[in-house]
């Protein structure tokens, strides 16, 4: 056989396309997988050794926050036993999403804010800091600290929605039905079901406490 024989272009583009595939899915996989636990246990430690310098109340009357700056942290016992992740302003996927794991909706309040402090981050991949969000029950407690205070939230409700049903980030949620009066509220959101992320899952929580660092 003649190695470089020419070939119809046709069986080099379908052969180029399969190669494609095999490698997107081996791409998928490790990202879902190994990848995947690399970028968890990263993001925890991170969390854990790097400490809070910017408080977003110490902004309000000079320069916003820019996208990527981490300003808070979240721990979750129902999330894992010593869950810690950083949250920075954006929800950009490159700069926030797929780096630092959560990110907070530009347009919302921040913690202890009357209004709605929400947070996106993804199911899987890419650490999958929101893996078990659909885990959230009565009685559950999140934190969430600032450089200088720390907001005690307790569980409400959970919701799926279509990708289209933005209200869930209100300042009063749309859809709570907890709820329904002006408060301190914390939204985290993430895509659903895990692997296809056609819908949106939303867990609302409410500012029970507030205490300095």
């Amino acid at each position: 056989m003649n190695f470089f024989e020419k070939r119809p272009p046709s069986r080099l583009l379908a052969q180029g396309l399969l190669a494609l595939g095999v490698l997107l899915v081996a791409t998928s996989a490790y990202n879902l997988t190994i990848g995947d636990q690399a970028s968890e246990q990263a993001q925890q430690a991170r969390a854990e050794a790097v400490p809070l310098e910017v408080s977003p109340s110490s902004t309000a009357n000079s320069s916003p926050l820019k996208e990527g700056e981490v300003f808070a942290k979240l721990s979750a016992p129902r999330l894992g036993q010593d869950y810690l992740r950083e949250i920075a302003e954006g929800t950009s996927l490159d700069r926030v999403l797929n780096t630092v794991g959560l990110g907070h909706y530009v347009n919302t309040q921040m913690p202890g804010e009357v209004g709605n402090f929400a947070i996106a981050g993804h199911r899987a991949g890419n650490g999958g800091p929101m893996r078990n969000i659909d885990k959230f029950t009565d009685g559950d407690l999140v934190y969430v600290e600032t450089a200088d205070k720390k907001f005690t939230y307790k569980y409400l409700e959970t919701k799926i929605v279509a990708p289209s049903d933005i209200g869930v980030i209100n300042p009063v949620p749309k859809g709570l039905t907890k709820k329904s009066e002006p408060g301190k509220y914390l939204t985290l959101t993430s895509c659903t079901p895990i692997y296809v992320n056609s819908e949106r899952i939303i867990v609302w929580f409410e500012q029970v406490a507030e205490q300095p660092r």
